[in-house]
């Protein structure tokens, strides 16, 4: 969620939230499981870490 004041507002907010939930998600596939696919589908390889060893996963 964010809010902005573009060049030339004098008045008002202008606020934006966006939410993303995939079909995984709402299946309630295991997240790892989910990542392991998407690095094999983009790259050819599973991933060299697990997704729960990334500093940045909050799960």
């Amino acid at each position: 969620m964010g809010v902005a004041g573009g060049h030339g507002a004098s008045r008002g907010v202008t606020g934006k939230v966006e939410l993303e939930l995939s079909t995984d998600y709402l299946a309630g596939r295991d997240p790892s499981d989910v990542f392991n696919r998407c690095v094999m589908r983009r790259s050819g390889q599973l991933p060299t870490r697990s997704l729960y060893d990334h500093p940045d996963w909050r799960g």
